[in-house]
């Protein structure tokens, strides 16, 4: 990830990897870094502007951002992949119907089988 701010490149880094961390959905980790690379570097600027040292305003910005753990856990509530369980309903069915249809084709009009053993020879 690159950032505008060279010198405190490491320091962005650490925090975006730290945040990431938390989040299980792994296709999403670069939007992620993405994203909160550009808020920290709005705020950067903005603690730049009051007259810190580079060092000082990534110090600041990263502690006004949050914990990483923290906010990774919270990215990671809100990136949840959600089950579809209306998809995983009709699939249900169909298996449970081509069950009950070889049932049908192979023993006729009862499946025995499914309620008790077979007898043996």
């Amino acid at each position: 990830m690159s950032s505008r701010f060279p010198n405190e490149n490491r320091l962005f880094d650490d925090y975006l990897t730290q945040v990431c961390r938390h989040i299980k959905v792994k296709d999403i980790h670069s939007d992620v870094n993405a994203e909160l690379l550009s808020h920290l570097e709005e705020v950067m600027d903005e603690k730049l502007s009051q007259g810190l040292s580079e060092t000082e305003a990534a110090r600041e910005t990263i502690k006004q951002m949050g914990e990483p753990h923290v906010v990774g856990k919270q990215l990671n509530t809100f990136h949840k992949p959600i089950m579809d369980w209306g998809l995983l309903g009709l699939v249900g069915v169909l298996v449970g119907s081509g069950l009950v249809a070889k049932c049908k084709l192979d023993f006729g009009a009862g499946c025995y089988w499914l309620y008790s053993e077979r007898s043996s020879p």
